[in-house]
């Protein structure tokens, strides 16, 4: 039976995007929204990440969004 990591809890400054699904090996697109960028990423070109279901039914962790820097 495909482990099925549901739709992720609320993101702040983000929206979630599934490309293919919730079960395992599924991906999900976190996109931060306008004037964000993903956290620990010095390039402020960098406003999304992907993350995958894993076989244990749970997410794996999104870094989250922060504000540009200038």
């Amino acid at each position: 039976m495909l482990s099925d990591c549901g739709n992720l809890a609320s993101l702040t400054d983000s929206t979630v995007h599934y490309l293919n699904g919730t079960f395992y090996l599924s991906t999900a697109t976190v996109q931060c929204i306008e004037g964000y960028r993903v956290k620990k990423e010095y390039n402020n070109s960098v406003t999304s990440e992907d993350i995958q279901c894993t076989s244990a039914g749970h997410w794996q962790a999104s870094k989250g969004c922060e504000r540009k820097g200038i």
